[in-house]
């Protein structure tokens, strides 16, 4: 799974993000449930990827 935008500023993980506020809580979510992600610089912008684990049940 990636997503990607236009601002070159990279995502940073707070450990808690501020629930109260409009944005930012996303790479918190990401990061609390994927395996692994990262940040890939693209065009100016980046690109945002996740990687889970499927789980046979």
């Amino acid at each position: 799974m990636s997503v990607g935008d236009r601002s070159p500023v990279l995502p940073v993980w707070y450990t808690e993000p501020d629930w109260d506020a409009e944005s930012g809580r996303g790479i918190f979510l990401i990061a609390s449930a994927a395996d692994v992600w990262g940040v890939t610089p693209r065009n100016g912008g980046k690109q945002v990827w996740a990687q889970f684990t499927a789980v046979n049940s």
